[in-house]
């Protein structure tokens, strides 16, 4: 391949020398030979327009006899050159090295003035040809040249100018001793339409009907169904034409998008698909997004008839169907945020949508050639395209698992030791059944806090409760730093955790005994998230677990039914496998099945009584059955008030015994089970004296 050398063509008519190797010219761009020159106009000396007019100017896409001209034109070259607009000299040469890197790239170099790049890129047809009739090769450079300008600006990240693709154009001479030369560079193989007419005229007769607009069709299962049916048509249709080989890749892909669109197929759901069967470790995703968008862009005029939608409309469908193929969204309704990944990163955990992953739904939506603002993204992610995800709901019913009999909640349970199993067993089903309908029912709370006491150190209590959930829950929904200087925040908790865990309960307890009663019963949650909205309701679904080292963790007498408590004797099991898919089902299936995971009276009093073992000492009831004693069996005893109670011990130690303390006392009394009966308007207690 030769290139034309003249002179004189920066002011006046240029003049033909002679022509020289592209080789040859491009190598001479290294040397001194022109660096006086070029230094001269980069410095904008007194010198430099003298320079311009000594300096020569070359053609690259053909060589010519005498002046230029399309009859004097001696060969076609089959090269596209590209000139960047104006850079930083920084820039222009980060680019250039840039360029270096693509495989088509046959040489590139910094412009004269030093704030520019030039590529030159070879391209033929499919077939290893060029054309070699003037008309024939109008045509084709300048479709070669809206083809390769559109590939390097996705991979520069910057613009060409589009006035410049004449076969006449003249290029002045440089000095770059780093410019890029590669002799074997790959060949851009252009398919023009033409090309694709001689292969596709009968397959396109087969193809049945007219193409479809699919805007007008919901997002939804059938216009899935609908597109998928036309993409294997023409994948059909595309391995007819073209085999996807390694070396003929680019070509089966422009062939599969030629059909596609002529199918009227979204260019997004094109890549979508094509993502799906398409891409090697020698032809990447990006390689195959590239391809169908130059595809598409030759070809946009025959991607159907008009769907009868305006701009706007347009836009709006493109931006979508680009989100739903390059990303997964959904809306936390418990954590009342939307959550975000990559289409292409499924196996990978969702994460909180920030602003950069805005941003970069953005500038992606943009290199894809979709007109948007950063507002249209925003509007668009927080809409009804992103679905509602309940992550309690969806693990237990999506997809639906039945309960295939066997006892799973047991088996957890199994994974404790305790000083009494089969009061754990039953505690914890209860529990457990609770936890999982106030999960799934708006109108349920779990009152009791399943608490694990005793043991030493590193036995796995606090670890345990955390284990009861499934993996994707732990990060978000499991919770063990309860309470913060935050009102609001600790309450917020009660609805988007599943469980509480309290660990040091006993620390908590002596701390704040009310707050901590008050959030075990807490139903409405009101809170207002932002001081410029008004209050919202939350649900509660959270349930609460507590552990200690410490025994005696129960201070009120007058009542302990709402703790669970149970002995821990040795390290729990954590070598377990749990099926939380069919633990939870289970769970579902007892309540389906009315399995009542509240306690009633009876019940609560066979807490009470499990309870006594773990009450903390009271000075008050120490002096009480140092004197008492309850009555047992059909034993007659004595009915006396708190107060006159009270009277006696102080006779008996000198020690008064304050108001507020007989109060307590009476409590006590009826919390403990005591008789007890109302006679001339006071409260009595059937007690024995002890002798």
């Amino acid at each position: 391949m030769n290139a034309s050398l003249y002179i004189g063509g920066n002011k006046g008519r240029p003049t033909f020398v002679e022509n020289l190797a592209i080789e040859t010219v491009i190598n001479s761009f290294k040397t001194l030979k022109y660096a006086t020159l070029v230094d001269s106009i980069r410095s904008q000396s007194s010198d430099s327009a003298k320079a311009w007019q000594q300096l020569p100017s070359f053609t690259f896409a053909a060589s010519f006899i005498g002046g230029r001209t399309k009859t004097n034109m001696e060969q076609y070259n089959g090269v596209i050159q590209l000139n960047s607009g104006k850079l930083e000299p920084e820039q222009a040469i980060r680019l250039r090295d840039k360029a270096a890197q693509e495989p088509n790239t046959l040489a590139a170099f910094v412009t004269t003035e030093g704030t520019g790049i030039v590529i030159l890129s070879p391209v033929s047809s499919p077939d290893g040809s060029i054309p070699d009739n003037n008309e024939d090769i109008s045509k084709f450079h300048a479709h070669a040249f809206s083809v390769v300008s559109l590939y390097y600006e996705s991979c520069l990240y910057t613009d060409f100018k589009k006035n410049e693709h004449s076969l006449l154009q003249l290029t002045s001479a440089t000095y770059d001793t780093e410019l890029f030369f590669n002799p074997e560079a790959e060949t851009f193989l252009i398919a023009t339409k033409k090309d694709f007419e001689k292969k596709t005229t009968k397959l396109l007769r087969n193809m049945e009907g007219e193409p479809i607009s699919y805007d007008h069709l919901p997002i939804g299962e059938q216009r899935d169904t609908e597109i998928r049916r036309a993409f294997d048509r023409a994948y059909s249709n595309a391995l007819n034409v073209e085999s996807f080989r390694k070396e003929n890749r680019s070509q089966f892909v422009y062939a599969l998008a030629y059909f596609c669109c002529v199918a009227g197929i979204p260019e997004a759901e094109t890549a979508k698909l094509a993502l799906q069967r398409c891409t090697t470790e020698h032809f990447t995703a990006d390689d195959l997004r590239l391809t169908i968008r130059i595809k598409y862009k030759e070809y946009e005029d025959a991607a159907g008839t008009d769907s009868g939608l305006t701009k706007v409309e347009k836009e709006t469908h493109k931006l979508e169907e680009f989100i739903k193929r390059n990303f997964m969204l959904r809306r936390n309704v418990i954590l009342q945020g939307i959550e975000f990944r990559y289409a292409d990163h499924s196996s990978h955990e969702w994460t909180e949508l920030r602003d950069h992953h805005l941003n970069t739904i953005y500038i992606r939506a943009h290199k894809e050639g979709i007109n948007c603002t950063l507002n249209d993204v925003k509007a668009m992610v927080d809409s009804e395209i992103t679905p509602s995800y309940h992550p309690f709901k969806d693990f237990i019913f999506v997809p639906f698992t039945e309960w295939d009999g066997h006892d799973y909640i047991a088996d957890v349970a199994a994974t404790v030791p305790t000083k009494d199993p089969e009061y754990f067993e039953w505690c914890f089903r209860k529990w457990f059944v609770a936890l999982v309908a106030s999960l799934i029912n708006d109108r349920v709370i779990n009152h009791q806090i399943l608490v694990l006491i005793g043991g030493k150190h590193g036995m796995g209590k606090s670890t345990w409760p955390e284990r009861l959930l499934p993996p994707e829950w732990r990060k978000s929904h499991f919770d063990a730093n309860v309470f913060s200087n935050n009102a609001n925040a600790t309450r917020m908790k009660l609805s988007t955790s599943a469980i509480l865990n309290i660990d040091e309960l006993d620390t908590i307890q002596r701390y704040d005994q009310e707050t901590v009663k008050e959030l075990f019963t807490t139903f409405n949650i009101n809170i207002r998230t932002s001081p410029d909205r008004p209050p919202r309701n939350f649900v509660r679904h959270a349930s609460f677990f507590g552990t200690t080292n410490h025994l005696d963790i129960l201070r009120d007498y007058t009542g302990s039914r709402r703790n669970l408590c149970h002995e821990v004797t040795g390290p729990i099991n954590f070598e377990f496998s749990i099926d939380y898919k069919q633990l939870y089902a289970q769970a579902w299936n007892m309540i389906l099945n009315g399995f009542r995971y509240y306690f009633n009276s009876e019940e609560n009093s066979i807490v009470e009584q499990h309870n006594q073992h773990y009450m903390e000492t009271d000075a008050d009831m120490e002096l009480f059955y140092e004197y008492y004693r309850k009555p047992e069996g059909e034993e007659e005893g004595i009915f006396l008030s708190a107060a006159k109670l009270a009277e006696y011990i102080k006779s008996k130690t000198g020690i008064a015994i304050s108001k507020k303390m007989i109060n307590k006392l009476g409590k006590n009394l009826k919390s403990l089970g005591f008789q007890w009966k109302r006679i001339n308007g006071y409260t009595v207690y059937h007690i024995c004296l002890k002798e």
